[in-house]
C-alpha cells in the first residue's frame, strides 16, 4: 500500500497513460509483466499500483521507491 509522508524518505512517482478501452487489458498485462520481471526486485522498490479509468481511457501508475 502506498504511503504519502514527507518524513519517510520515500519518492512517489505518478505516470498517466492514455489507453483505448479496447487495448486496456493487453496494456495492463504487459505493464504488469514489466513490473514483475524488471522492476520488482530492484533495490529501493516499495510498491507499484495500477488504476484504470475505463470511461476516460486512462491508466494511472503510481510507484514508491525508498530514497536515501
Amino acid at each position: 500500500m502506498a504511503i504519502i509522508d514527507r518524513f519517510r524518505n520515500i519518492v512517489t512517482v505518478f505516470e498517466v497513460f492514455e489507453v483505448p478501452s479496447s487495448e486496456s487489458s493487453s496494456f495492463i498485462k504487459e505493464f504488469s509483466s514489466f513490473i514483475q520481471s524488471d522492476l520488482k526486485g530492484r533495490v529501493g522498490v516499495i510498491s507499484y499500483n495500477l488504476h484504470l479509468n475505463e470511461e476516460e481511457g486512462l491508466l494511472l501508475n503510481y510507484a514508491q521507491w525508498k530514497s536515501d
